[in-house]
């Protein structure tokens, strides 16, 4: 790379990772400790645990046994290796880049971080909005079926009171019935009445004008 690029390389790594110092003079003669540095830095931006990457693994103690002390300075950096090439950003990347890094090919690699971790920020960007619409569209949803709920609840509710109205009416409908039945009946019974009245004052003036023929036949 040539000076302006290597600014660039450095403001972009200022940028993106403010805490983590570096200098034109480390991309130009880069060491193991300063690679080793920025590239567990860039582990932990996708939240690697550096801890455990620094450390014998069990799986590792099974294998190299009594020999612990001879590979403890070699585990770290292959536990190294191995967590960088799990994301496949320079795919002949290999233990030389960390021991024995070079000047081109150290900022070769660290701008294809730089380029692949501004890339994740996208997708992870990306990713947050499709799930932000995605939970919108839930809860939008989920308001849905609950208004259609509440709806059928008072759809059944109405119904029921319909049915309610309606049985009302019919008994109101048959107590009207039986109160005109009872009305034409006491219509009847009054004109069986009136008549029974008007036949027995019939009668009466009947008798009553035989009475007066007899009083005066006796008078006579």
């Amino acid at each position: 790379m040539n000076k302006s690029s290597e600014q660039q390389l450095l403001d972009d790594i200022k940028i993106l990772f403010p805490d983590f110092k570096c200098t034109v003079q480390d991309l130009r003669t880069p060491t193991e400790e300063f690679v080793t540095n920025f590239y567990s830095y860039w582990l932990q931006e996708f939240e690697v645990d550096i801890t455990n990457v620094s450390q014998i693994q069990f799986s590792q103690m099974t294998v190299i046994g009594s020999y612990q002390d001879a590979y403890s300075g070699a585990i770290p950096r292959i536990n190294l290796l191995m967590s960088i090439k799990t994301f496949d950003v320079v795919q002949d990347f290999g233990m030389l880049d960390i021991i024995s890094p070079t000047p081109k090919r150290t900022q070769g690699i660290i701008r294809a971080f730089i380029d692949f971790y501004q890339w994740s920020d996208y997708r992870v960007c990306a990713l947050m909005d499709k799930k932000k619409d995605l939970n919108e569209r839930k809860e939008k949803l989920k308001k849905m079926v609950k208004e259609r709920e509440d709806l059928k609840e008072n759809m059944n509710t109405i119904i029921k009171t319909i049915a309610q109205i309606q049985d009302l009416k019919k008994q109101l409908e048959d107590e009207a019935l039986i109160l005109q039945k009872r009305a034409s009946e006491l219509n009847s019974e009054k004109k069986i009445a009136k008549s029974r009245t008007d036949d027995s004052t019939e009668k009466l003036k009947e008798k009553e004008v035989a009475l007066q023929k007899l009083n005066k036949e006796e008078l006579q």
